[in-house]
C-alpha cells in the first residue's frame, strides 16, 4: 500500500484515505487534528520530536499553545489505551518532546490464507490457525508466546514446520531461527537454545547486521559466541564488559530482539523446552512480560508430562503462561478416525483401501501420529500397502495389524529391529552421540569402521525414511549431518545398548569430543562431562563438570553451574579417598561455594556448608594458599547473615595467617576484614585502627600485583572515613573517602566503584551536606540500573530518599526511602538493615509520622538487640529523644533517650554522635532554663572539635552556644 494510504500498528489501522482509525476493523473515534498528529508522529518514528516542531506541522500558521498539543497527546493515548509510565505507543521526553514507538508498516500485517493452509498437516487446522492469528498480533507490535504442547509423538515438529513454510511465504516474510534444548545437556547449558538460534542468525547472509546489533545492544552475548571475534576483539570486550550481571545479560537480549525485529519482524522457535536449563526459561519468561511493543513471536514446544514433578524449571513457565494474555498454550490431541481417513487420503491419493483399514489403524495407534505414520511406513515396506496400475491398495487382512506392536516405542523397536545388523551398530553409536550426529562422530565411535562406509550407510538409511533423515552440515564440518527423525526414535535406540557397549561407546565419542576440539570446548563441556560420566570414569566427569560449571558462571547462570558442581561433588564420592581426591574435593567445594554465593546470595545456609567443607579440606591438605579465598568468602557469608562474632573470628584467623606467611596482600584483606567488622559493630577505634593499617599495607603493595590489593586498599579506605567521620575528623573523613571515589573510578571496576559510591553518599550524608551526598546516591542508581546490582540501586535509593528529606522534600524523600529500604530487605540482605531503618526513623520524625515512627524505632532496637550490628545506636536514640521532645512532649523521656545517646556514643568515643546528643540535650535543658549545665555539656562536646567547621553539626552547636550566652 502507498505510504499515503495508510499505517499498520499493533492492532490499529490509520486510514489515511478514510481519515479514521480503526482497532480491529472498528472505528475509534478522533477529531482531524488528532488524526493529524498521529499520523505526523508516525511518519517520524524513533525520533524525538519538539513541540514547537509538532505544533509547526499540525497546525501551520496558527496560533495554539502547548496546552493543545498536550490534549492531543493526552487523547490520543486513551484511544490507544497507552499508559503514559509505561508507553507502547507515545513516550514523553522530559525538556524536549515526544516520541512514537510503535514499529508501523504500509503493508497490512496478514498470512495469505494460501500459505496458511497449503502445508497444514492433517488434523491440525485449528492449531495452525491458532499460530496464525498470534502471528497476525505480534506483526501487528504486540509480543506474543506460544507454547505448543503434546507427548511425545503427537507431532509437535510437524506443525512448527508447517507454520514456518507458511509465514515464509508471506510478501513481507519474518525471520525465523530454531534453537534446540537438548536432552544430553539437560539444564547443565545455560542458554544452549538461545546462543543456537542467535548464532544461526548471524550466520545468514545478512548476519553482519544481527553481529553489529549486538555488538550495541548485547555485548554480553556476542562474547559468549567468540567464532564470531577475533581473539583481539574478544578480550577488549570482555575487558568492557567488567561486572555484567545476569539481569544485564537478560535485558540486553530483550533489547536486542526487540530491536530486531523493528525492521523485520522474528519468529523465534525453541524446541523441546522440557530439556531447557533456568537460564533459558528465565529469559523466555522475561521476553513474553515486557511491556515494550515488539514484532516478536516466540514459539515453544514442550512434553508436558515432563512438568509434573514441581521440581521442573519450566513448571513455573507454564503456570505463567496460563495467566498471561499475551501467551497462549495450544495443546494438540490425538488424530480421530476421521482424521486418521483424511491422513490416509492425503498421502495415498485415490486409493482403494477397504473402509475399515483407517478404523483398524486409528484403533491400533489411538490415532498417534508418528505411531500412525511408522505404522504406515511399515505397511509399505512389507508391501502390505502397494500402487499398482496406478492406484493404492491394501493387500492382507485384518489380522495382519493384530500382529503390530501395541505401542509406539515396542513400534520403533521393532523397527530398529529390521535394520541390518551394520545400521543397528551405527544407530546405536548415532544414538549415544545424541539426536544429531554426524558420520565422522559415529565412526569414532565404532572405532574401526571407515568414516566414509558409515557416511553410505547413514545416507542408505536416510534415503529410505523412517528413523534417520539427512540435516544442515555446520560450518567446517567434513562429514554430512544426519538426526533421527524423532527423539523417540534416539531414545529407543539408546535403551536397546546393554550397559557395557554403552559405557565403550560413551568412552570412545568422549575421547573423539576431547581430539577434535582441542581447547576450544567453549559449550561443549556440559556434553563431555556426561560422555565420561556414562562411560564410568568419575575423574575425567569430574573435570568436565569444573569446565562446564566455569563457563555457566561466565554467563551468571548460577544456578546451571551449581548443579554441575553438585553432581561433580558426588562423583567424587565414588572415588578412594587419597590427597589427590581431596584436592579436587577442595577445588569444587571452593566453586560451589562461589556459585551459590553469586546465584543465591551469601547468606545462604549452603554457602557457609561449603565453605567450611573447604576449611577442613585446606587443613586436612595444609594448603595456605586456598585457605585465605575459603576464610574471606566465609567472613563475606557470615557477614551477610549479621553474625559479627563469627566474622570477627574468621577476621581473626585471617590476620594470622597473613602473619604466618608473611604475605602483604593477606595481611591486608584480614585488617581490611577485621575493620569493616568492626565498623558494623560499633568499635570504631578499633575499626580506625585495622582500616588505617590496612590502608599503609596497601600503599605498599605495587600496582602490578594485581587489582585484588587495590580493591580491598578503596574498601578499607571507604569505610576508614566513615569512621574517621563519626570519630570527629571530618576533614580527613571527606577527603580520604573522595580519593577512595577517585581510586574507584580510575580502576573502573563496577563491583568495586558501586559499593564505594555508597559508602561516599553515606559519608556526606553523615555529615548533612546532602547536595552531595544526593549526587552520590544518584551516580550510584544509574550506575547499578546499568549494571543490573540490584541490592546498590536498592541502597542508593534508600540514600538518595535521604537526601532529599535532609533538603526538605520529605513527601518524595520519604517515598523513596522507603521504597528502597524495602527492595534491600526483599533481596535478602540483612546488613545494613539496622543503620537504613535508623535513618527512615529520623526521616519519619522530621515528617511526623507518628505510628509508623513509633515502629520503626521498636523494630530497630529488636534488630539491634539480635544481631550486635549497629553503629546508628547513638543516633537513634537521639533521634528518639528529639520525637519525644517535639512531637510528644515528654520532656522527661525525652531526656532519657537523648542521655542513653550520649552515654552511647561516649562508650564508642564517636565524636559526632556526642556532639549531636550533646546539642539536642543543651537545647532541652536550655529552655528549661538550665542554662549553666546546657552550656557546660555542649561547649565541652564542641571543643573537641579542630575541623569541620563549615559543617552543619559544628554551624548548629556554635549558634546555640552563642543563644545560651
Amino acid at each position: 500500500m502507498d505510504i499515503a494510504q495508510g499505517w499498520w500498528f499493533g492492532p490499529f489501522h490509520l486510514d489515511l484515505r478514510m481519515a479514521v482509525l480503526e482497532r480491529r476493523s472498528e472505528s475509534v473515534e478522533l477529531r482531524p487534528k488528532d488524526l493529524a498528529l498521529l499520523r505526523y508522529l508516525i511518519e517520524n518514528t524513533g525520533r524525538v520530536l519538539s513541540r514547537d516542531e509538532i505544533l509547526e506541522a499540525v497546525w501551520p500558521e496558527t496560533f495554539v499553545t502547548d496546552d493543545v498539543l498536550r490534549g492531543g497527546v493526552a487523547r490520543l493515548r486513551r484511544a490507544l489505551e497507552d499508559d503514559v509510565k509505561t508507553p507502547r505507543y507515545i513516550a514523553t521526553v522530559p525538556r524536549r518532546g515526544y516520541r512514537w514507538l510503535a514499529p508501523a508498516s504500509t503493508e497490512p500485517p496478514v498470512m495469505p490464507e494460501s500459505a496458511a493452509v497449503e502445508a497444514v498437516p492433517v488434523g491440525r487446522e485449528e492449531v495452525i490457525r491458532q499460530l496464525r492469528k498470534r502471528l497476525e498480533e505480534a506483526l501487528g507490535g504486540s509480543r506474543q508466546l506460544v507454547l505448543l504442547t503434546g507427548a511425545a509423538g503427537l507431532g509437535k515438529t510437524t506443525v512448527v514446520e508447517a507454520f514456518l513454510a507458511a509465514a515464509a511465504s508471506m510478501t513481507a516474510a519474518p525471520r525465523t531461527t530454531v534453537g534446540q534444548c537438548i536432552e544430553q545437556y539437560g539444564t547443565g547449558e545455560a542458554y544452549l537454545p538461545f546462543l543456537e538460534a542467535i548464532g544461526r542468525l548471524c550466520r545468514r547472509a545478512d548476519g553482519s547486521d544481527v553481529v553489529a546489533l549486538l555488538r550495541r545492544r548485547a555485548p554480553t552475548w556476542l562474547v559468549q559466541m567468540p567464532w564470531l571475534l577475533d581473539d583481539e576483539d574478544r578480550a577488549a570486550l570482555q575487558h568492557e564488559l567488567q561486572g555484567t550481571t545476569r539481569e544485564r545479560m537478560l535485558r540486553e537480549m530483550a533489547e536486542a530482539l526487540e530491536a530486531l525485529s523493528v525492521h523485520r519482524p522474528l519468529i523465534l522457535v525453541l524446541e523441546d523446552l522440557h530439556w531447557s536449563d533456568h537460564a533459558t526459561l528465565d529469559l523466555l519468561a522475561l521476553l513474553a512480560q515486557r511491556r515494550e511493543p515488539a514484532r516478536l513471536l516466540l514459539l515453544s514446544t514442550f512434553r508436558p508430562e515432563e512438568t509434573s514433578s514441581a521440581t521442573r524449571p519450566l513448571r513455573g513457565l507454564v503456570q505463567m503462561v496460563r495467566r498471561h494474555s499475551r501467551c497462549l498454550e495450544v495443546p494438540l490431541n490425538l488424530l480421530s478416525a476421521d482424521q486418521v481417513a483424511a491422513y490416509l487420503e492425503s498421502r495415498f491419493r485415490d486409493h482403494r483401501f477397504p473402509s475399515w483399514l483407517a478404523e483398524n489403524l486409528h484403533g491400533t495407534t489411538e490415532g498417534q501420529p508418528l505411531f500412525l505414520v511408522t505404522l504406515v511406513e511399515s505397511l509399505l515396506e512389507r508391501g502390505r500397502i502397494a500402487q499398482r496400475r496406478g492406484a493404492w491398495s491394501f493387500h492382507g487382512e485384518v489380522g495382519d495389524l493384530a500382529a503390530i506392536p501395541e505401542t509406539l516405542r515396542q513400534m520403533i523397536f521393532y523397527q530398529l529391529e529390521q535394520a541390518s545388523e551394520e545400521e543397528q551398530e551405527a544407530l546405536e553409536a548415532a544414538s549415544v552421540a545424541g539426536v544429531d550426529f554426524s558420520a565422522s562422530t559415529v565412526a569414532a565411535g565404532l572405532s574401526s569402521v571407515d568414516p566414509v562406509a558409515i557416511e553410505s550407510l547413514c545416507e542408505s538409511m536416510a534415503r529410505r525414511g523412517g528413523v534417520v533423515e539427512r540435516r544442515d552440515s555446520e560450518d567446517g564440518e567434513e562429514t554430512t549431518r544426519y538426526g533421527f527423525r524423532h527423539a523417540l526414535h534416539r531414545e529407543v535406540a539408546y535403551g536397546r545398548i546393554p550397559a557395557a557397549r554403552r559405557r565403550l561407546l560413551h568412552r570412545r565419542l568422549a575421547e573423539h569430543l576431547e581430539s577434535v576440539r582441542g581447547d576450544d570446548v567453549e559449550g561443549f563441556a556440559g556434553e563431555l562431562a556426561i560422555h565420561w560420566q556414562q562411560a564410568g570414569d568419575p575423574q575425567r566427569a569430574v573435570h568436565w563438570r569444573r569446565q562446564a560449571a566455569r563457563s555457566s558462571r561466565r554467563r551468571h547462570a548460577y544456578r546451571e553451574a551449581v548443579a554441575h558442581l553438585s553432581t561433580a561433588a558426588q562423583l567424587l564420592e565414588s572415588l578412594p579417598e587419597s590427597p589427590e581426591r581431596s584436592r579436587e574435593e577442595l577445588a569444587v567445594r571452593i566453586a560451589l561455594g562461589a556459585a551459590l554465593l553469586n546465584g543465591e546470595g551469601p547468606a545462604g545456609d549452603e554457602v557457609v556448608t561449603e565453605y567450611s567443607r573447604a576449611w577442613d579440606l585446606c587443613s586436612e591438605l595444609d594448603d595456605t594458599d586456598s585457605l585465605g579465598r575459603v576464610l574471606y568468602a566465609l567472613w563475606v557469608a557470615r557477614s551477610a547473615r549479621v553474625e559479627h562474632r563469627r566474622a570477627r573470628e574468621i577476621g581473626e584467623e585471617l590476620l594470622e595467617l597473613g602473619r604466618r606467611t608473611a604475605e602483604p596482600s593477606r595481611q591486608l584483606v584480614a585488617r581490611q576484614v577485621l575493620g569493616t567488622t568492626c565498623w558494623w559493630t560499633g568499635e570504631f577505634v578499633d575499626a580506625r585502627q585495622h582500616l588505617d593499617e590496612a590502608s599503609r599495607i596497601g600503599a605498599g603493595i605495587p600496582a602490578s600485583a594485581g587489582p585484588e590489593d587495590l580493591i580491598a586498599r578503596i574498601s578499607s579506605d571507604s569505610y576508614g572515613a566513615l569512621a574517621l567521620c563519626i570519630l570527629g575528623f571530618l576533614d580527613q573523613a571527606r577527603e580520604q573517602g573522595e580519593e577512595a571515589l577517585r581510586q574507584a573510578r580510575d580502576l573502573a571496576h563496577p563491583h568495586t566503584l558501586a559499593p564505594t559510591l555508597m559508602l561516599a553518599a553515606s559519608l556526606y550524608l553523615y555529615c548533612r551536606q546532602s547536595r552531595r551526598g544526593r549526587e552520590l546516591a544518584e551516580e550510584l542508581v544509574a550506575l547499578a540500573s546499568k549494571y543490573g546490582f540490584a541490592h546498590w540501586r536498592a541502597g542508593g535509593l534508600s540514600l538518595g530518599g535521604w537526601a532529599l528529606a535532609q533538603q526538605g522534600d520529605l513527601e518524595k524523600g520519604l517515598a523513596r526511602q522507603r521504597k528502597g529500604v524495602e527492595k534491600w530487605r526483599r533481596l535478602g540482605i540483612d546488613t545494613a538493615v539496622t543503620s537504613l531503618l535508623a535513618q527512615h526513623a529520623e526521616v519519619l520524625w522530621w515528617a511526623g509520622r507518628g505510628d509508623d515512627f513509633e515502629a520503626v524505632v521498636t523494630e530497630v532496637k529488636a534488630l539491634a538487640e539480635t544481631t550486635g550490628e549497629f553503629p546508628w545506636e547513638a543516633e537513634l536514640y537521639r533521634v528518639e529523644g528529639e520525637w519525644r521532645r517535639t512531637v510528644a512532649r515528654d520532656d522527661v523521656a525525652a531526656e532519657e533517650c537523648i542521655q542513653r545517646a550520649l552515654k552511647v556514643a561516649r562508650g564508642q568515643q564517636a565524636k559526632l554522635w556526642e556532639l549531636r546528643a550533646a546539642t539536642s540535650l543543651a537545647r532541652l535543658w536550655h529552655q528549661r532554663g538550665e542554662d549553666a549545665e546546657a552550656r557546660k555539656l555542649l561547649a565541652t562536646a564542641h571543643g573537641w572539635f579542630t575541623e569541620g567547621f563549615d559543617l552543619p553539626d559544628l554551624q548548629e552547636a556554635t549558634d546555640l552556644l552563642e543563644e545560651i550566652r
